[in-house]
């Protein structure tokens, strides 16, 4: 199993709800390995992992891109209010 898909796996909705069900009842939500390993994970072959991580990595860069274009838009949206007043 490719790491990083089992990262973006336990980020998604899909992964908290699994993570939340396994440390219910616990003081401390800590994930151990044996509440990690009764986890459902889709595990489709290599092939398929390593289209599905550079499709998920493609798409949050893309995400990553646009957040730092909406802070830069207004930090200048900003500036330009500031010299305008």
């Amino acid at each position: 199993v490719l790491p990083p898909l089992v990262f973006w796996f336990l980020k998604h909705r899909r992964g908290l709800h699994a993570i939340n069900a396994e440390t219910a009842g616990s003081v401390r939500e800590r994930l151990y390995f044996e509440a990690l390993a009764r986890i459902d994970f889709p595990l489709p072959p290599i092939s398929v992992q390593q289209r599905l991580v550079a499709r998920i990595d493609a798409v949050a860069a893309k995400i990553a891109e646009a957040k730092r274009l909406r802070e830069e838009t207004t930090e200048q949206a900003t500036r330009l209010l500031v010299s305008m007043a």
